[in-house]
């Protein structure tokens, strides 16, 4: 697989998770296995793709517009999910996840219908396999994915945020 396809699969299992965690027929201890696993699947997703393709995009002129802003983007994701795990109460946590349904399938489409594409016109096959063999070492690192589902490690690194106590309905 090459990079493209690597990230675009893994968006898939993304929005899988997404869509058991504001179903309204998914019962909230599978919401909240659902939860755990995106926030592991997330972190590593994010770190392996701002290793890889935004690293390489904010080096080319046409694509380092979107690099930045999903740097952004991941930063307000990060946020988020912070905000749902210590969320009180079921109301507030339903409706920030809905939230953060919404403003992360909005970035995944725009990702595959516009940076990808254009990425992809970018990279020679050597630059792609160099990058996919690079995300998918990001991906499969064992600090990038959830220990336990008693304790999430939400999006790694650019800030501090307490472990996963308390995920009560």
């Amino acid at each position: 697989m090459d990079i493209i396809d690597e990230i675009t699969e893994d968006h898939r299992h993304i929005r899988t998770k997404l869509e058991a965690l504001v179903s309204p027929e998914v019962a909230t201890r599978e919401k909240k296995t659902a939860f755990f696993e995106l926030s592991s699947l997330l972190g590593s997703h994010t770190e392996a793709e701002e290793k890889t393709i935004y690293a390489f995009a904010k080096k080319m002129g046409a694509l380092k517009h979107f690099a930045l802003q999903s740097f952004e983007e991941h930063d307000t994701i990060e946020a988020l999910m912070e905000k749902i795990k210590t969320a009180k109460g079921s109301a507030i946590r339903q409706a920030r996840a809905k939230f953060l349904s919404d403003i992360l399938r909005r970035h995944l489409d725009e990702e595959e219908q516009d940076f990808l594409p254009a990425l992809r016109q970018e990279l020679s096959a050597l630059d792609s396999d160099r990058l996919a063999r690079k995300y998918r070492r990001v991906m499969d690192a064992p600090e990038s994915s959830a220990e336990s589902y008693g304790r999430v490690i939400a999006m790694p690194s650019r800030r501090k945020s307490p472990p996963l106590e308390s995920f009560a309905p």
